[in-house]
């Protein structure tokens, strides 16, 4: 299975554990989306959308759009509130 995880560079790290022997895996930021979409032909993209979670929402979008047959996952980096 190829995967496409699509993530801030300081993040990528956190997925390579996914790669295997069956796994193939594609790592790039959201401004290198496009490029890695049309060229790496991924079973799975990983949206990983970090903190900003309305730019991530927009990229979701934008994909779900362009490209509505590939799988894709979306994860947010939910920030826990601070308690004083």
């Amino acid at each position: 299975m190829a995967i496409l995880i699509i993530a801030e560079k300081g993040f990528h790290k956190l997925y390579r554990s996914f790669s295997s022997k069956e796994n193939q895996l594609f790592e790039c930021t959201p401004r290198q989306s496009e490029k890695f979409i049309k060229t790496c032909e991924a079973d799975l993209i990983l949206l990983d959308c970090g903190s900003d979670v309305g730019n991530g929402l927009r990229l979701l979008k934008d994909i779900k759009i362009r490209y509505p047959e590939y799988l894709l996952s979306f994860l947010p980096r939910l920030v826990p509130k601070t308690r004083y």
